[in-house]
């Protein structure tokens, strides 16, 4: 196996300048060892002085071409090309990971206040580039910045790692929010037809099934129709503590992993977070087409749950839960102790419900069988 994968530290892009960064954005880029290619940025190569850069990108966008990123291919040839994989490693210093001090300083409100102050500006200033569709951005050969490949997120990458097909090709995007939801949708379908222990017993498998035919019929209400052509913003999918380094007193230093480009309690902190995300909000000009703010759409999400059923969307294992907790409830809360519910709604998952059910039980048995026979234990 080939390993792939390049350091890279991601700049603000241009025309994003409302807010100057105080913090790096670190990413991991696939780069393929075998063709000698490492990115290197443009201000450390000695063929592109700093001078020439910001005079040749405003050339550029005077004759309205694309500006390309600061990362240019730099080939390098090795005469013993060992034909093994690489990995570029940085040090990142001057502050660490917030679940280093999480736990213990959580409940501190000025800490948490710094924190939410620059996440904040790091979602506005994403917000301030609107998109045209949904999906992820490719670095190409000459160094241009293209929204051209599939939307990718950890999840997607887990079901394929099981052999789950996915029926997204690299190159494919969406351009209404509706086209994007029934894809993932049918991912959740296909997880349920290819993985062997998708069901454990045949409760289990009416309880799935009923839950992913109620969230095809439903997303509709869900998402605003005004909307659902965007304009669409980036997203840190993998935004954990674990990849936000800070500073004493959290402020973000640094964010990595960006490869991934989501109770009563809970909505206290909620709540303090989409105050402070408001009052920055007021910091910026207001454009002549202005789209609703951010604050204004998350809040609506919230009231409606479309926060919660977006979550289903992106838990392949924890659909099923947070369907029945959050997204039934809102229609119907007595449903999900009724029998004729799941009984009647299963059978429009799909042609043969019953039967697909019975024979992915048989398929649990041999997968339980085979990992008794492979580890020599019970299950």
């Amino acid at each position: 196996m080939q390993m792939k994968s390049s350091a890279a530290r991601l700049e603000p892009t241009h025309g994003c300048n409302r807010w100057p960064l105080p913090f790096e954005f670190h990413a991991y880029m696939g780069l393929d060892c075998q063709q000698a290619n490492v990115s290197r940025i443009w201000r450390t190569c000695l063929f592109w002085p700093d001078v020439f850069i910001p005079s040749a990108a405003a050339l550029r966008a005077f004759f309205g071409y694309q500006i390309p990123t600061r990362y240019v291919p730099h080939p390098v040839n090795y005469p013993d090309d060992p034909g093994m994989g690489y990995l570029l490693m940085e040090f990142i210093d001057d502050s660490q990971m917030l679940s280093n001090t999480w736990s213990t300083h959580h409940g501190d409100e000025i800490l948490r206040a710094n924190l939410f102050r620059d996440l904040n500006t790091i979602f506005l200033t994403l917000a301030r580039v609107p998109l045209p569709r949904v999906g992820s951005f490719v670095i190409d050969e000459n160094g241009y910045l293209t929204l051209s490949n599939r939307p990718l997120s950890s999840e997607i990458q887990e079901l394929e790692n099981g052999s789950i097909p996915i029926d997204m090709p690299r190159d494919f995007t969406y351009s209404t929010v509706d086209s994007y939801v029934v894809a993932l949708l049918a991912c959740h379908d296909s997880r349920m037809q290819h993985q062997p222990n998708a069901v454990t017993d045949l409760k289990d498998g009416i309880y799935q099934i009923t839950a992913l035919t109620m969230m095809k019929a439903l997303f509709p209400h869900f998402f605003q129709r005004e909307l659902r052509r965007g304009p669409f913003i980036l997203q840190l999918t993998d935004l954990h503590p674990s990849n936000i380094f800070v500073d004493s007193n959290w402020n973000i230093k640094c964010v990595i992993d960006l490869e991934w480009a989501y109770l009563e309690s809970y909505n206290k902190i909620r709540e303090e977070f989409m105050h402070i995300l408001q009052e920055q909000e007021k910091m910026l000009p207001v454009k002549e087409d202005q789209i609703p703010s951010l604050s204004t759409v998350m809040e609506q999400g919230w009231k409606t749950r479309t926060f919660w059923y977006s979550l289903c969307l992106r838990s392949p294992l924890g659909i099923h839960q947070f369907f029945y907790d959050h997204i039934q409830t809102r229609f119907a809360k007595g449903h999900v102790d009724d029998g004729d519910f799941f009984r009647i709604n299963m059978s429009y998952w799909r042609e043969g419900a019953i039967p697909f059910l019975h024979a992915k039980v048989k398929d649990k048995e041999k997968y339980d069988a085979q990992l008794r026979e492979a580890f020599e234990v019970e299950v």
